[in-house]
């Protein structure tokens, strides 16, 4: 949203659309109901100086695939992804 009124304050293009915001927060709330949270294992997870969050060794690559296959982490054999249920 912040976006969006920034974008009509400096005459700008948003990010993103309302439309896209919403099929982006329906796939988020759709994710949150059916794929369980799952941590990951202390020894894969490093402490960027520049970052508020640890980097995961691997998950870039292994979610740039995913992306490019049009696949799930799981379908990929990603370690420590869980298949999603169905609700």
């Amino acid at each position: 949203m912040y976006d969006s009124i920034e974008a009509i304050r400096t005459d700008t293009t948003p990010v993103c659309t309302e439309k896209t915001a919403v099929c982006h927060t329906k796939l988020i709330e759709s994710l949150y109901r059916n794929v369980p949270i799952v941590n990951f294992p202390a020894d894969i997870q490093k402490e960027m100086e520049a970052e508020d969050r640890p980097h995961i060794e691997g998950l870039d690559e292994m979610l740039d695939k995913a992306y490019a296959e049009g696949k799930l982490l799981s379908e990929l054999g990603c370690p420590h992804a869980t298949p999603p249920h169905s609700p």
